[in-house]
């Protein structure tokens, strides 16, 4: 199975010590995309937990995990490849 495919179980759900700031990433989740919401200064990075959760509780969406986040394929090979950090480079390198 290829890692940005729908694929059964999920990660634990991550548990904020501020529970504004997960109402508010819940409300993203449903609006934008990750990277346009984390380049905007909405969300922290890790936050993207909360949207994979999401992706994977929710297969009646047709995009892949890729598409869902709004990585271009160079900061999902990153991701994938290196992990976290190297996203992480690449998005902080875009905020304005």
């Amino acid at each position: 199975m290829a890692f940005n495919e729908k694929k059964e179980g999920t990660h634990g759900v991550p548990v904020s010590p501020n529970a504004e700031r997960s109402v508010s990433t819940a409300d993203a989740v449903t609006t934008k995309v990750f990277k346009t919401a984390y380049l905007a200064g909405e969300l922290e990075f890790e936050d993207i937990d909360d949207y994979v959760d999401f992706w994977n509780k929710h297969d009646e969406d047709p995009r892949t995990l890729r598409e869902f986040l709004g990585l271009n394929e160079e900061e999902e090979d990153a991701w994938i490849s290196i992990g976290d950090d190297a996203l992480l480079e690449l998005l902080e390198k875009q905020k304005k």
